[in-house]
């Protein structure tokens, strides 16, 4: 037992279950609690920044004590052990790695959220843990494998804030139910966010009290609970879903020769009109005909993830 603060080393060691006397880690420093750091409890009494938490074999207390815990790459609390995670009002923040904040074990494990806010930051950063209930959990970094593995948790506000990429996803490997507000806010029209099941034609249920949506698209995905039917700005249908009031699908046409997919100066809202009409969400109806390319040898650049619903190249010439 005892604290863990910015100045006192008689707890620390080099070595699992050495002599004490090693400095406090800093934020280049692996931090690891195991079988051989003892049973009791472990206070955190100052803020701490680190590269990355391992407390897979401890067998004690582990309390953030209401302060700001970051670690650079993960925070992994896993294992079989009997031990206990206690977060108080702390903002957990952790970085890039495949699972960034990990309680995937939960066997034997005395999890409090309490008033706790969980940040997974970097690219492709995942929550790994199952039958678990958080608080706050925000997923703020861009990548195409934000991933939420293991059996169905409950959250008090679960929330996902788009990048400027094309490739933002959060994946669900099994249903989340949100007491609070489920957010998924994609950057922009074109940076775009996708909510996915991670098995292509098995559904996964969000049950939400309330939803904050925009800029986002939907696959296998169904909205439940007082939030249903889920509505939003900018709702793109990427197929099986339900409990979902999507954007009304419109018909886009190309104009302008090349160009990039992305590009408003290229899209339309009739046959050779005029352009700047919004880029074609991916149930939207995608039309290029004589119209669309006047001149020879032209390129079209598909920089977007999802074209559309329905893509017809009828009529079109030049090449």
């Amino acid at each position: 037992s005892g604290s863990w603060d910015a100045s006192d080393t008689t707890h620390w060691s080099a070595t699992s279950g050495g002599t004490g006397g090693a400095s406090v880690p800093g934020a280049s420093d692996a931090v690891i609690l195991d079988g051989s750091s003892g049973g009791g409890t472990v206070t955190v009494t100052a803020s701490v920044s680190i590269n990355s938490f391992n407390g897979n074999t401890f067998t004690g207390t582990f309390d953030t004590n209401d302060q700001s815990f970051t670690c650079s790459n993960t925070f992994d609390f896993t294992g079989n052990s009997t031990r206990t995670l206690s977060l108080g009002s702390s903002t957990i923040t952790t970085g890039a790695l495949t699972t960034s904040f990990s309680v995937a074990n939960i066997a034997g494990l005395t999890f409090n959220a309490e008033t706790s806010t969980i940040v997974i930051g970097g690219g492709n950063g995942s929550l790994s843990s199952g039958g678990v209930t958080f608080y706050n959990v925000q997923f703020t970094g861009g990548g195409s494998n934000n991933t939420i593995y293991g059996s169905s948790n409950t959250f008090n506000n679960l929330s996902y804030a788009g990048v400027a990429t094309k490739t933002n996803n959060l994946i669900l490997q099994s249903n989340q139910t949100v007491s609070g507000t489920f957010s998924a806010n994609g950057n922009s029209l074109i940076n775009r966010l996708l909510i996915s099941s991670s098995t292509l034609g098995t559904t996964r249920t969000i049950t939400a009290a309330a939803v904050s949506l925009t800029n986002v698209d939907f696959r296998d995905i169904t909205g439940a609970g007082a939030a249903a039917d889920f509505t939003g700005s900018s709702l793109g249908n990427a197929l099986g879903n339900s409990g979902i009031s999507f954007t009304a699908p419109v018909t886009r046409y190309w104009v302008g020769n090349g160009g990039n997919w992305s590009d408003t100066a290229h899209w339309s809202g009739s046959s050779g009109g005029s352009s700047g009409a919004s880029v074609p969400l991916c149930h939207d109806t995608v039309t290029f005909d004589a119209n669309s390319i006047s001149s020879a040898s032209q390129t079209i650049l598909t920089d977007m993830v999802r074209l559309g619903a329905n893509i017809s190249l009828t009529g079109v010439t030049n090449t």
